[in-house]
């Protein structure tokens, strides 16, 4: 399974409940937000996902476009 969390503050979510419950079924899971400090967190508290973890540090624009990551 796959799975994009947009906007992940400290991780201390469900998200993070369900990711850790389920770690053997994620294939790729992909956190976005906007506060490097955020993406920071997101990398050493997901890092039992290993490669399987991407991080991005985006913020939401002014326009309604699609945006590539």
């Amino acid at each position: 399974m796959n799975i994009v969390q947009i906007g992940c503050n400290d991780c201390n979510d469900h998200v993070y409940d369900y990711v850790k419950s389920n770690e053997q079924q994620i294939s790729k899971f992909v956190v976005v937000d906007a506060l490097p400090k955020c993406v920071k967190i997101a990398e050493l508290k997901y890092s039992f996902l290993k490669d399987r973890v991407v991080t991005l540090n985006c913020a939401v624009g002014i326009k309604n476009e699609i945006v590539k990551f």
